[in-house]
């Protein structure tokens, strides 16, 4: 009864042979970024600019572009402040009400964000994060692919269906945390509570991006902000 509702094999392996390499270049990228803090420019950025260049090729071997994953402007401009005002309200009760006091509950460590005192006191590193790299990179980037990209690739293996969108919204919600697990037990939960707000979003606005990018941008900005203002603890 559930094969009915998959697509056929073939079409299965194809998806899953794109989705692992994605995967493993935002995996790899990620923990080099980590380990080796200075090379912030480099190796998270870099992985996601690999990674894009995948996706892009698959979705033109089906004949689609990114415009169909959702870059495309919004028919209603309203939809914009209110899509974003309210992803990022649902943001931050999902991780402050039910993410962090769970994770608490189970023991793990606050979230490591140890990575980005970079940023702290240091003006021209916070500029650096807070532009090229969170609101490209992060912003349009990881969209582009946990959204855009992957969210829809495994619509295509869970069906189409309300049901299935909603296992494929989850699905790229466990692999976008997994992809932060550099930031801990804790934070990886975190970053797939802000891939399923996100997710969300995506799905709500009729698959349009631009409510989650900028919520994306945001999100990373305002914790900068607070980072390198030392307001926030690393």
């Amino acid at each position: 009864m559930i094969g009915k509702y998959l697509p056929n094999l073939r079409t299965q392996f194809e998806i899953v042979a794109v989705i692992a390499p994605i995967m493993l270049v935002l995996l790899l990228g990620e923990q080099i970024r980590a380990a080796l803090p200075y090379l912030y420019l480099y190796a998270g950025p870099f992985s996601v600019v690999i990674a894009t260049i995948i996706a892009t090729i698959f979705l033109r071997w089906r004949g689609q572009t990114w415009r169909d994953m959702g870059i495309r402007k919004l028919q209603r401009w309203w939809i914009y402040p209110v899509g974003v005002i309210a992803t990022y309200l649902a943001t931050g009760v999902l991780v402050g009400l039910v993410i962090q006091p769970l994770a608490a509950a189970m023991g793990f460590a606050a979230q490591d964000l140890s990575f980005f005192k970079v940023v702290k006191d240091d003006l021209f590193t916070f500029l650096m994060f807070a532009f090229p790299v969170s609101w490209g990179a992060a912003a349009f980037g990881e969209e582009m692919l946990a959204r855009g990209f992957l969210l829809n690739r495994f619509a295509d293996i869970f069906g189409t269906t309300k049901a299935g969108w909603i296992l494929a919204m989850i699905a790229q919600a466990v692999l976008f945390g997994l992809a932060h697990s550099y930031q801990g037990v804790t934070g990886a939960m975190i970053v797939t509570g802000v891939g399923l707000t996100a997710g969300a979003a995506y799905l709500l606005t009729g698959r349009n991006l631009w409510v989650p990018i900028i919520t994306h941008g945001l999100l990373d900005f305002v914790s900068l902000i607070a980072i390198y203002a030392g307001t926030a603890q690393v």
